[in-house]
C-alpha cells in the first residue's frame, strides 16, 4: 500500500510529472495487487491532462489550495489506511511531514533536483555572484531540504551526483539514486529520425521554460553561442520547444530562431533535427533532455554542469 504525496501532479507536460508517471506505472505492472494512491495538488494551468492517472492509481485526491496535510487529506478520503510507504515528491510536499507518521511506516523523499547542491554548484560558479538575498534564500531552503532528508526513512535522489553530494553533507546512509531514464509513455512508440534530417542544420532545445534555470541557458545561448553559428552557417535555424513564456524573444526579430512552445509531443520536434542542445549555467539533478535527444539518435551538446 503507497501513498503519493506530490507537490506537481503526475502528468507529461513536465519532466517530473513524466518521471513519477514511469516509475509508478512501472509499479503497477510489477505489482499488479498493490494498492497505489496519490494526493497531489491540481494546477490545471500547468498539468495537461490526467487521462494516465485513472489506469495507474486506485485512488486519487486533489486539492486545490497547496495544503498536503494529513488533515487536508483525511478530508477527501473515506477509509484512514495506513500505508506501508508514503512517498513524497517535491521539497514542498513535506510540509507536515510529523503528522504523516500515523499515516505511512515508511516515509520516502524524492527531492526531483537537489536543490541544496543546485546551491552549492551556484556559488561555486566562475564570476557568478548572488545577491545577499538570493544567498539568504538558497540557505533557507537547502536548511528545509537537508532537514527532510534527515527525518525520513530514505531518500531517492534523481541522479547519483546528487546522491553522493547528499551523503557527503548529511552522512547519511539511507540514500538512493533512482536515475531518470527513457520514458516509456513518451517515447514507446516513436520512429528514430531518418538520415535526411541528420543532414539538416536544425538545432534543438527543448526544456520547460516555466523553470529560471532554463530561461538563463536559453538568453546565455542566443546571447553568446547562436550567433556564432549563424556567422559560420548562414542558413542555421533553433528550434525552442517546451511550455512557458517564450514571448520575450519575440523582440529578437530573427528568422532563424523558430519559438515553438508547448506541443503535444516532443518527439517529432526531436527527430527532424541535426543536433540537440541542453546548455545549463545551474541546476542539479538530470537533465531528462539528454535522455529524450538519446532516445532518436540525435547527437547532444551538454553543458558539463
Amino acid at each position: 500500500r503507497i501513498l503519493m504525496v506530490a507537490w506537481h501532479c503526475p502528468t507529461r507536460a513536465h519532466a517530473g510529472g513524466l518521471r513519477m508517471l514511469d516509475l509508478y506505472d512501472y509499479l503497477r505492472r510489477v505489482a499488479p495487487h498493490a494498492r497505489l494512491d496519490l494526493f497531489a495538488v491540481k494546477k490545471p494551468e500547468i498539468d495537461w491532462a490526467y487521462d494516465d492517472l485513472k489506469s495507474i492509481f486506485d485512488n486519487i485526491y486533489f486539492t486545490e489550495h497547496n495544503d498536503l496535510s494529513v488533515k487536508a487529506l483525511n478530508a477527501l478520503r473515506v477509509d484512514r489506511m495506513v500505508y506501508d510507504v508514503v512517498d513524497f515528491q517535491f521539497l514542498e510536499a513535506c510540509h507536515d511531514l510529523d503528522s504523516y507518521r500515523a499515516v505511512g511506516r515508511k516515509l520516502i523523499f524524492t527531492p526531483m533536483e537537489l536543490l541544496s547542491r543546485a546551491a552549492h554548484i551556484e556559488r561555486q560558479a566562475p564570476g557568478r555572484i548572488a545577491t545577499a538575498q538570493r544567498l539568504a534564500e538558497q540557505m533557507d531552503i537547502s536548511r528545509r531540504e537537508l532537514a527532510v532528508c534527515r527525518s525520513v526513512d530514505e531518500v531517492v535522489c534523481v541522479s547519483k551526483p546528487d546522491a553522493d553530494y547528499l551523503c557527503s553533507v548529511t552522512g547519511l546512509s539511507t540514500v538512493t539514486a533512482l536515475e531518470t531514464g527513457v520514458s516509456e509513455l513518451e517515447f514507446g512508440d516513436v520512429e528514430p529520425a531518418n538520415e535526411t534530417s541528420r543532414l539538416s542544420k536544425k538545432v534543438v532545445f527543448v526544456a520547460y521554460f516555466g523553470s529560471q534555470t532554463n530561461v538563463e541557458a536559453l538568453d546565455w545561448y542566443l546571447a553568446e553561442v547562436h550567433p556564432r553559428i549563424k556567422a559560420a552557417i548562414p542558413d542555421y535555424q533553433i528550434d525552442v520547444v517546451g511550455r512557458g513564456d517564450l514571448s520575450k524573444y519575440r523582440a529578437l526579430d530573427d528568422p532563424s530562431i523558430n519559438l515553438i512552445g508547448e506541443v503535444p509531443s516532443v518527439g517529432p520536434y526531436i527527430a527532424r533535427a541535426a543536433v540537440g542542445i541542453s546548455p545549463a549555467l545551474s541546476g542539479a539533478g538530470f537533465r531528462g533532455k539528454i535522455n529524450q535527444y538519446a532516445m532518436l539518435g540525435l547527437a547532444t551538446v551538454a553543458s558539463p554542469i
